[in-house]
């Protein structure tokens, strides 16, 4: 479900605001209205009374309706002796209707069989009951019309209120919309960037100085990280590598005791574990700084992948791993040779080291439209859900009891070599638990960040 804007939000809300003001005001003269008719009629009732309570006996037997109550079309009479009969009443008062009124002492409203609304009185004559009535259709009329105008102007209110709100949110959400521009555009190359402060002293301009403080804090500590990274991987490789020199001379060397070889060949693996890391630390920190620099060139990507499953042939022969290839020929793009080779390789080696005995591996470059797509798919244990979000961080390990080797940077690189390629690498949805699939997508041709000129042999590099 797609979420509600805040500039949306503001529109319903004023929206229903002004719905709920026309409600209660045209409640409110509905209710004024009916009433203020009604002691209009109780008034103008109350003055025929105060004539009729002056007549005699004789007369009220003696006049007709029309003169007791004179030429008022609205109004009726009906008169009672002390036995409750009915000695006169108007034409338009229905004789139930005069019986069920005469009992009506203080005014009332009361129904009659068509649903016309009359309010009746009832007061004592010299031994007689006069009943006056009050046809109320001119007062149901009024309070008619003024619900329908109501119900009418009830939309246009609504509509105009939205638009209202819509336009007011959408002016007030517009140095907002600008902070988060700017703040979106703000990457690991551009933290030095800070977003415009307002010159109006309110909230926005708060928010623009809280997120330039915090922007210059995480420059700061991005900064400190990375040169921390590069200094630390480059400190390491010169020890690193006179340690492995001076291994490889102790290997040498004709005296050397036959016990020592295996730990010396051990520690010379370590070392070189060791090594790798800080190779992969180091092209990183340059990635994340945007220092990396690319040697494009025109580049095989089918050559290059054929000739990657061919050394992953040799890591999948000891576990009788099968490798199958599907490889669309002749691919070209533009991009470097070797860190596209390295993603790739990166890619086919955990296919195959996470993976059971006898297993099956699938690699499959295909294109689609502007774009090219490698698959690598393998079969294994798979990865569990909630291992999946974290895939992609650095030194992140799905294996805890880290049995299969790796450093968890592999993944980070490939997917860093990926975008700066203007490309991805993604972990497809999992049909099945059993097999695992990773999608290597590049522009075809690819655009990478940085041009710059590389060596032909790169691919075996």
């Amino acid at each position: 479900m797609r979420p509600i804007t805040i500039q949306a939000k503001f529109a319903y809300w004023a929206a229903a605001l002004a719905g709920g003001v026309v409600v209660l005001f045209a409640g409110g003269m509905l209710i004024s209205l009916y009433h203020g008719q009604i002691e209009a009629v109780d008034l103008e009732t109350a003055v025929h009374r105060r004539e009729i309570t002056q007549l005699s006996r004789e007369q009220l037997r003696q006049k007709s309706p029309q003169e007791l109550i004179g030429l008022e079309p609205l109004m009726a009479i009906a008169v009672t002796d002390e036995n409750r009969r009915l000695l006169r009443r108007s034409e338009q008062l229905p004789d139930p209707l005069a019986r069920l009124a005469a009992s009506a002492q203080p005014p009332r409203t009361i129904r009659d069989e068509s649903g016309r609304r009359w309010r009746f009185v009832s007061f004592p004559v010299d031994h007689y009951l006069v009943t006056l009535g009050y046809q109320l259709d001119e007062v149901m009329s009024l309070v008619s019309q003024l619900l329908l105008s109501s119900a009418l102007l009830f939309p246009v209110v609504l509509a105009v209120a939205g638009c209202g709100g819509w336009w007011v949110a959408n002016r007030a959400l517009r140095p907002l919309r600008d902070l988060s521009t700017t703040a979106a555009g703000i990457g690991v190359t551009a933290l030095d960037r800070r977003v415009p402060v307002p010159p109006a002293s309110d909230e926005v301009q708060r928010l623009a100085t809280v997120i330039n403080a915090m922007l210059a804090r995480l420059e700061i500590g991005f900064h400190q990280a990375q040169r921390f990274a590069a200094d630390a991987s480059h400190e390491l490789r010169t020890p690193l590598t006179i340690m492995h020199g001076e291994i490889e001379r102790l290997l040498r060397t004709p005296q050397l005791d036959p016990t020592l070889e295996p730990k010396l060949l051990s520690l010379q693996e370590e070392i070189a574990r060791l090594d790798r890391i800080t190779q992969q630390l180091l092209l990183l920190t340059r990635f994340d700084s945007g220092d990396m620099p690319l040697n494009l060139e025109t580049t095989n990507l089918s050559d290059l992948v054929l000739l990657a499953c061919e050394d992953a042939e040799l890591l999948a022969a000891p576990r009788r791993l099968s490798l199958q290839r599907q490889v669309t020929p002749s691919l070209v793009v533009q991009g470097d040779p070797a860190h596209l080779r390295r993603a790739v390789l990166t890619l086919l080696d955990n296919a195959t080291r996470y993976n059971h005995d006898d297993g099956r591996v699938e690699c499959h470059l295909v294109c689609h439209g502007a774009a090219v797509a490698l698959r690598v798919r393998n079969t294994g244990p798979g990865i569990p859900p909630e291992a999946r979000p974290q895939l992609f961080q650095r030194f992140f390990r799905a294996d805890p009891a880290r049995q299969r080797g790796g450093h968890g940077l592999g993944l980070s690189l490939a997917r860093e070599i990926a975008r700066a390629h203007r490309g991805d690498l993604v972990l497809a949805p999992s049909a099945s638990e059993a097999w695992t699939e990773f999608v290597l997508t590049l522009p075809f041709p690819a655009l990478p960040r940085q041009d710059s000129v590389g060596s032909k042999d790169a691919l075996r590099t």
